[in-house]
């Protein structure tokens, strides 16, 4: 099913998911992989803007994960996290920061400390904290991404400090500091030039 996800197509997914889910629920029972397929399922309908009915399937993903693995579990961090997604695209910043806030906290402290999964929600985070106006914690977590992405991808795949590099710099750009801005932006095309030699090679 992740296939269709990666292909961005949603609409088979929908079709295909509750039929796995049915399954799993009946041989895997409540587990760690029955939820992480109704997270999946969630997410299709997320992308779909079926946002109402995604909210269902994390939730029901939550219940699973809270009696599978307990609330401090990276899983069940996610979950929250995916909720908080819907809010922010409902354009209700303020609750979406505190689900995003509190799964964040649930993720870092289960994962290891450079676990590449946490750069990715930290920097969704620090999107999210823009939108709210918290420039302040927002350019921390910005360049804790940052790091976190340099640490895991900067000798297999450059482009993608290149993207939060990129992000950032369009921040501090928002925020005024636009020397800050060039010199990020021009640590990103540095990150790309990496990746197009990578590539020849």
């Amino acid at each position: 099913m992740q296939h269709y996800n990666w292909r961005r197509q949603y609409e088979k997914n929908i079709e295909l998911y509750p039929l796995l889910i049915k399954i799993d629920s009946v041989v895997l029972g409540k587990t760690y992989d029955a939820a992480a397929s109704i997270v999946d399922y969630g997410n299709s309908l997320f992308a779909l803007g079926q946002t109402e009915e995604a909210i269902k399937q994390y939730t029901k993903s939550l219940e699973i994960t809270e009696f599978s693995k307990g609330k401090d579990s990276f899983q069940y961090g996610m979950g929250i996290f995916c909720i908080a997604k819907v809010f922010k695209k409902k354009n209700q910043p303020k609750q979406a920061l505190l689900l995003m806030d509190s799964a964040l906290t649930i993720i870092e402290n289960d994962m290891s400390e450079n676990h590449p999964r946490i750069g990715n929600y930290q920097q969704q985070y620090a999107s999210l904290l823009e939108k709210t106006g918290d420039y302040e914690q927002s350019n921390q977590y910005h360049l804790l991404a940052i790091k976190n992405y340099e640490i895991n991808y900067l000798k297999k795949s450059p482009k993608r400090i290149a993207y939060f590099q990129k992000e950032y710099a369009k921040s501090l750009q928002k925020q005024g500091l636009k020397d800050s801005a060039n010199v990020m932006m021009q640590l990103a095309e540095q990150n790309l030039e990496r990746q197009r030699l990578m590539n020849k090679k």
